[in-house]
């Protein structure tokens, strides 16, 4: 029985490859997230709960409030990417907007999974239960997932402004 495929794409050949590129890095770096919450997990399994300091809270909102910069930054990251690929649209050498592509989409799943480390500092120092470090963990594998390329993404300009529309913003005679 041979092997299944995936449906012809209608990105043209350098886009396909370009997306494809990018989608395997992003999934090594949710690999890379996923072995780093299994090793924070083995690490954090047998710890008491304590704290290195006899007042947690000001480490607990510190950590918390890196962990909401990351997930910021990391959607500000692919969407910058994004908003910087659509402007440049077709009239732009195909090159630098696939590495733009591509270094976006790396970036946001690097800086999401950042929130791996961020949890076992949170689980060692603070709370190693799982449901105080399962924010940091949810949030490297929901942003990693984010930052996953979709089919869509490097289809050239805007689609809502696409040449066989108008544009919404322009005045109608």
């Amino acid at each position: 029985m041979p092997w299944p495929t995936s449906p012809p794409s209608p990105l043209e050949p350098a886009a396909a490859a370009c997306l494809e590129r990018a989608r395997s890095a992003v999934l090594n770096v949710l690999l890379a997230a996923g072995l780093g919450i299994a090793v924070s997990g083995f690490l954090l399994r047998g710890r008491e709960r304590g704290t290195l300091w006899k007042r947690p809270e000001p480490a607990r909102r510190g950590l918390f409030f890196g962990l909401l910069g990351l997930a910021i930054s990391s959607h500000v990251v692919r969407r910058a990417g994004d908003a910087a690929n659509r402007s440049a649209g077709r009239e732009v050498e195909p090159g630098p907007r696939f590495a733009r592509f591509q270094r976006s989409r790396l970036l946001a799943s690097g800086l999401a999974a950042l929130a791996v480390p961020l949890g076992l500092a949170y689980g060692w120092l603070i709370d190693p239960g799982l449901p105080a470090v399962c924010p940091f963990w949810v949030a490297a594998l929901g942003l990693g997932f984010l930052a996953y390329p979709r089919a869509g993404a490097l289809e050239g300009p805007d689609p809502l402004n696409a040449p066989d529309r108008p544009d919404p913003n322009e005045p109608t005679a």
